[in-house]
């Protein structure tokens, strides 16, 4: 990684850590697509524990830390093909793309 970009604490969008990060992410949305509309429809007891209550205040938490780490990630322009670096650029390419999308999957409906 580029010493300037380390100084500025940003993420390439191709790094392997970072991928290997996304893949987590989508594997527990998809874990939650299915267990908390189980969870709060039907209540099945094995779905009720400490335990899950835990696994699932886990996931939030790295719901809110994938917005963090989405605010320092690089994007590609588009119109151009080049790699963003610059924090503010990338800062507001999220809040107007993805942000919104993002806030409601880390909000925890099931315990409101």
């Amino acid at each position: 990684m580029n010493k300037e970009l380390k100084k500025k604490l940003i993420i390439r969008h191709m790094n392997e850590n970072r991928i290997y990060w996304d893949f987590l992410i989508i594997l527990l949305a998809i874990y939650n697509s299915f267990a908390l509309p189980m969870e709060i429809a039907f209540k099945p007891p094995w779905l009720m524990t400490p335990s899950n209550y835990i696994v699932n205040t886990i996931i939030d938490c790295l719901f809110a830390i994938d917005i963090l780490i989405s605010f320092r990630t690089t994007y590609v322009c588009p119109d151009t093909g080049a790699e963003i670096v610059e924090g503010m650029q990338i800062a507001k390419n999220y809040l107007y793309g993805r942000f919104s999308i993002d806030l409601l999957a880390t909000i925890p409906f099931d315990k409101i």
